[in-house]
């Protein structure tokens, strides 16, 4: 998940809770802005393999 969050370029320390002064406003806020990230992230990846696969399936067709 660490990975995944940094390859998303997301700021895990705001994972840990550690920010006492930070409103539940503002944390729900945050969390929310990852969760259109990851969202958007998933989109692109299943339009790229589903790109691929329509290629394998192409290629396979000339076998």
């Amino acid at each position: 998940m660490v990975q995944i969050f940094r390859r998303l370029g997301l700021d895990l320390a705001r994972l840990a809770n550690t920010d006492v002064h930070d409103s539940p406003q503002k944390k729900i806020a945050e969390l929310q802005d990852y969760q259109q990230t990851v969202s958007q992230e998933i989109t692109r990846l299943t339009y790229m393999q589903n790109f691929l696969a329509q290629k394998i399936a192409y290629f396979q067709t000339l076998e």
